[in-house]
């Protein structure tokens, strides 16, 4: 293309180009990005970039990464998928405030309107002849933006699959595999063995990877990848009789106390234990430091929207999790189970492509209460609520179908109890990262620090 060094005059403009290129649109290969990423000299990046596949607990598993990186110190970019209410929060620079002072100061920002504008222009002006996906633009975007915000880090959370992911591109020395499962099998493989060898594909050669401990299958297939790319596969897994999470490269010195990883629910902590040995391999590759005091602070103070989040609203308790397929579902419910919540009602819907069976049948397996179910106008992979309804009521629960999520919101709340409950009966929200978008859009206030704002 040619230069385009002002084509985009407004985040608005380029939000409509996005627009235009469909969220869901895929052509996985990577001959486009690759040649756009090297028209911008990022192939590879300048600072150290990990990548972190797998099906789920991949946006913690990100998130812990680089907040582990802010608190020793470090200015760490942080690329995830979806998001909420607008594209750029996708992309963000996590730092502290006062140099030397941790967690104290710990400030996450989206990149400023006018670094997005001038990312956009020159990742347009790298394209050739065939655009850039949505996806592959904004893994583009934001490997600039890291550049030019100077980041000494970079986490990158893949899309989708491995292969042919667009952050695969960027050729990070180390990768992180969190659990893998059969989703997205309709476009990555017909069985799990062929999903897990789609997302083995990006096994960093000569570089590191690290695993938590996956089925037998799904574990051979990653030996064996890792032994044709020569790189280092690193299994992190609770200890036995040694409450401590080693640092890779120095097994016989373990420096982690296991349990402050007891505070987090238990679907969080197998990412907090991959989290934490990827930091303990990165400070040592780097010889940046690895304090014990602060990594326990980071896990103590970790909340994520969207993921086991508990928020006060309108005189009463929600929690909302994304819960997108069913090891999500089931990880919730253990999770549940373990700190004794009993949700009162539950707003809940999911996406065409979800195993809604399997689904449903967790939920009526741990939770008695009614469920109301939202239309996901706009959100073309959506199921109808009217569907989603039928197949809840043949497990036996209690469903109503609503014309979007304000409706569905607005029932559950009016259950009895809600208001001026406690936080052990909430309100639960799950089932689809589109539908806490939904949810957040009503609440943009409880997005924190990841509204982006207009």
């Amino acid at each position: 293309m040619s230069d385009a060094s002002a084509y985009f005059a407004s985040a608005a403009g380029f939000e409509a180009y996005l627009d235009r290129l469909g969220l869901f649109h895929m052509d996985l290969t990577l001959a486009r990005i690759d040649g756009s990423l090297s028209r911008l000299g990022l192939d590879p990046p300048p600072y150290p970039a990990v990548q972190v596949v797998g099906t789920n607990g991949k946006g913690t598993t990100s998130a812990l990464i680089a907040r582990l990186a802010s608190a020793h110190g470090l200015r760490a970019g942080l690329y995830t998928s979806p998001h909420f209410l607008h594209p750029r929060e996708r992309i963000r620079i996590i730092e502290s405030d006062l140099e030397g002072q941790g967690l104290a100061g710990e400030r996450s920002d989206c990149i400023s309107e006018n670094a997005w504008i001038e990312a956009a222009n020159a990742v347009y002006s790298a394209q050739e002849a065939a655009p850039l996906t949505y996806f592959e633009y904004l893994t583009a975007l934001a490997a600039y933006a890291f550049r030019a915000a100077q980041v000494d880090i970079a986490v990158f959370e893949a899309g989708l699959g491995g292969r042919n992911d667009a952050t695969t591109a960027l050729r990070c020395p180390t990768v992180c595999f969190t659990r893998m499962g059969r989703d997205h099998a309709h476009i990555l493989g017909n069985s799990l063995e062929e999903v897990v060898a789609d997302k083995a594909a990006a096994m960093p050669t000569h570089g590191t990877a690290l695993t938590i401990r996956q089925e037998e299958s799904a574990r051979f297939i990653l030996d064996r990848e890792a032994l044709r790319t020569h790189a280092r596969l690193l299994e992190v897994r609770a200890p036995q009789g040694m409450p401590q999470v080693p640092v890779p490269g120095k097994e016989d010195e373990p420096v982690y106390p296991e349990d402050a990883l007891a505070g987090l629910p238990s679907m969080l902590r197998e990412n907090g234990r991959l989290a934490i040995a990827a930091w303990a391999h990165l400070a040592t590759s780097h010889g940046w430091s690895f304090d014990v005091e602060l990594v326990r602070q980071t896990l103590g103070r970790m909340v994520l929207p969207g993921r086991f989040q508990h928020v006060y609203d309108a005189g009463g308790w929600l929690l909302l999790d994304a819960a997108h397929n069913p090891q999500a579902m089931e990880a919730l419910a253990q999770s549940m189970a373990e700190r004794d919540i009993e949700p009162r009602a539950v707003v809940f819907t999911c996406l065409a492509d979800k195993d809604l069976a399997a689904m449903a049948g967790t939920l009526a397996a741990s939770i008695d209460a009614p469920v109301h179910v939202p239309e996901l106008p706009g959100v073309e992979r959506a199921l109808p609520a009217t569907d989603v309804c039928r197949v809840l009521r043949e497990t036996g629960m209690k469903a109503e179908a609503h014309t979007d999520t304000a409706a569905a919101l607005g029932a559950a709340v009016r259950e009895d109890g809600y208001h001026g409950g406690d936080a052990g009966r909430p309100v639960l929200i799950c089932g689809s990262l589109y539908l806490l978008a939904a949810f957040f859009t009503l609440r943009p206030n409880l997005l924190g620090s990841v509204n982006c704002g207009e």
